[in-house]
This record gives C-alpha cells, structure tokens and sequence, in this order.
C-alpha cells in the first residue's frame, strides 16, 4: 500500500510538473533573492551574474524558496514546528544529495559501462531511501495540519516535489510560444 501511494504521489506530481515550470524558469527566487535573506547575492555576485556551482544552487535555492512560501503561508504554531523542521531538514538534504549527484555524474563520463550502471544503481538505492525520510516526515507534518493548513499544503507540497523529481532542472512546457496545436521546436 505505502508503494501505491507513493506511486500516485510521483503520479500527481508529474501531472503537476507541466503546470508549475514558472517558478523553476526563474532559478529559485525571487529578485533580490526573495526570502531566506537573499541568498542571490551569496558567492560575491549580483543578481543575474553567474555564481560557482550554479547548477547545485539553483535547486538548493529553489526548494529552499518554495520550502519559505509553504512555511510563511501555513502560519505553523508551536506544536507544529518541531514537525516542520524535521521536513525541512530532510527535504533539504534530499536537494543537496541530488545537486551533488548532478556534479558526480559529469565524472561519471569516464567509468566503463558496468561502472556507469553500478553507480546509477547505488544513486537510485539513495534517493529512494532519501525520498523515504522525506515521505515520513511530510506524513508526520501533515497529521498535525488544521483542515485549512492542508489545503495550502495540497496546494504547494506538489511544487517542491517536482523541483526535487526534475532536479533542478527546467521543466518542458506545454506553453512553449511556438502556437496552439504545435509541437516543440524542432
């Protein structure tokens, strides 16, 4: 049952992925670096200049900013924040694990073929048991939401899993400019 549900999770939040690109084509905040204290100024540069491992801090920082909306819009008691915190930290951390897997898999290029799909094999064990910690903890946030707490939740809980599932990645857009009824530029 845990597998269906976590299926259906994947399911939906796929569905949602073509909808939400916006906020991914933005690179994970707002200008002037949006909540959090303005992390687009951190690494010395202005806001549009390139920064070191930009590729890693774009989905560190936009899960970090969709994490600060979720938070600020759920208005968290007391009672609710030990629970927040435990989802922070591990959906946090499953960020970092896949930005460092973005990194890793440039070196990847120069193992052999059984190497290359060894490594897969153990990045997908790990995601999976990291996607596990964080199932748990949005289960025990969840619990302990008001009715009104979860409606936002539905609302925003699928924009930060598809910023994890895509990895930071730009999403494919059925709004591509190209016109109604046509496909992807070819």
């Amino acid at each position: 049952m845990k597998i269906a549900r976590w299926i259906a999770l994947l399911a939906a939040a796929a569905g949602v992925l073509l909808s939400v690109d916006a906020m991914a084509q933005l690179g994970g905040g707002m200008p002037g670096g949006g909540m959090r204290g303005g992390r687009m100024g951190k690494g010395g540069g202005a806001p549009g200049q390139e920064r070191p491992a930009a590729e890693q801090q774009s989905l560190i920082d936009l899960v970090e900013f969709r994490l600060a909306l979720l938070q600020e819009g759920l208005k968290l008691t007391r009672e609710q924040e030990q629970a927040w915190m435990a989802y922070e930290k591990r959906t946090m951390a499953l960020a970092g694990d896949i930005a460092r897997e973005q990194d890793r898999l440039k070196s990847a290029m120069s193992m052999n073929a059984m190497q290359q799909v060894n490594h897969a094999v153990d990045a997908a064990r790990d995601r999976l048991t990291a996607w596990e910690d964080v199932a748990s903890s949005a289960k025990a946030l969840y619990d302990g939401l008001t009715p009104q707490q979860k409606e936002l939740a539905d609302a925003r809980f699928p924009s930060i899993v598809n910023a994890l599932v895509a990895g930071g990645m730009p999403t494919v857009s059925h709004f591509n400019g190209a016109g109604a009824g046509q496909g992807p530029p070819r």
